[in-house]
């Protein structure tokens, strides 16, 4: 692989190139053939690439001219990797619905338990004697608490957690397609800055890094189209990254509407304030109303803060008002009995 040096500009650059890198330039095909022997060909290829190179180094102009090329070479490569997107808040969604999820699981887990079991006005509990066998009886309930909001939403969240996933993974193969690009381009460039350093390296080493840079076919053009598909690709990962955005806030904003269709003003307020929390419940606070199975939290927005509280270890006893019987029991910060 024979060097030509630019009449114009004095760049050095492979005969095989039409153009000049630095400048321009157009030249054309030498079609004259080499008549030595092959082995005779390979020694003057690498006598050339040392004795181009050793002359172009005596010109401090055509350094400076290399510096350049590799700063702005540089340069481009660095504005490129800032205008890549952050994938920061996918993985905070990521949690965010992996936190719903867990909750939900185990509240569904206690309204399973409270239904093996019923609690008297003192808030005793006392086990169900089922006449049905208990396969039955746990088939009855987990078909019961399928039907429950909760259990809808918790399909709901894991869907949601599903579709993420994909986009993580999407955007990840687009930015590990963008890296090998990357290493192809600076590959290129720190072959040529070798050449132009290591004036004393040895034929192997030479021949080494001819090979490479054959491996990867980094003629001009390929050079350039590499530069192409860089762009390309941020480009294709910056539009895919808001049309998922965009996507995703319209069927948020769709599906907010469609199961807040039932409520009042406070309710919808209380739904958007609290994602996690079911349609019937928000209805129930926003009139000042509670239920068993509503968390503390609930309970407090919809009724206030209670008069007394007594606790144990995993229980709780809701004084509402001074001088009242009307109580709430707690366990593990879920609603199991409202005592009048």
């Amino acid at each position: 692989m024979a060097w030509r040096t630019c009449g114009k500009c004095k760049n050095e650059f492979f005969a095989e190139y039409k153009h000049c890198p630095g400048c321009g330039q157009e030249y054309k095909e030498n079609h004259l053939k080499a008549f030595s022997a092959l082995a005779a060909v390979a020694f003057l290829l690498v006598s050339a690439i040392v004795y181009e190179f050793y002359s172009v180094s005596k010109t401090p102009d055509n350094s400076a001219e290399q510096d350049l090329i590799q700063k702005e070479d540089t340069a481009r490569l660095e504005e490129m990797m800032s205008k890549l997107p952050d994938t920061r808040k996918l993985e905070e969604e990521k949690v965010r619905i992996e936190e719903r999820i867990s909750q939900l699981s185990k509240k569904l887990a206690l309204i399973k338990q409270q239904q093996k079991r019923t609690v008297n006005i003192d808030g005793v509990m006392t086990q169900i004697s089922g006449e049905r066998p208990p396969e039955q009886e746990t088939a009855a309930i987990d078909d019961l608490v399928s039907e429950m909001p909760e259990a809808k939403q918790l399909k709901e969240e894991e869907a949601r957690l599903e579709i993420v996933m994909n986009q993580m993974a999407e955007i990840r193969q687009l930015h590990n397609k963008k890296t090998r690009f990357e290493e192809r381009a600076i590959r290129f460039s720190q072959a040529r800055q070798f050449l132009k350093n290591n004036l004393d390296a040895t034929n192997e080493e030479l021949v080494a890094i001819k090979n490479s840079l054959e491996s990867f076919k980094t003629t001009e053009d390929e050079y350039q189209e590499v530069q192409k598909l860089l762009v390309f690709i941020n480009e294709k990962i910056a539009v895919k990254s808001k049309k998922i955005d965009r996507k995703n806030q319209a069927i948020e904003r769709e599906r907010f509407e469609a199961e807040t269709a039932s409520l009042d003003d406070k309710g919808k307020r209380l739904k958007k304030e609290h994602p996690n929390w079911s349609v019937e419940e928000c209805d129930l606070i926003s009139k000042g109303k509670i239920k068993t199975g509503m968390l503390e939290e609930q309970v407090k927005v919809a009724l206030g803060e209670p008069f007394e509280i007594k606790r144990t270890s995993t229980r709780s006893k809701w004084i509402l008002r001074k001088n009242s019987t009307a109580c709430l029991y707690f366990e593990e910060g879920i609603c199991v009995a409202i005592q009048q």
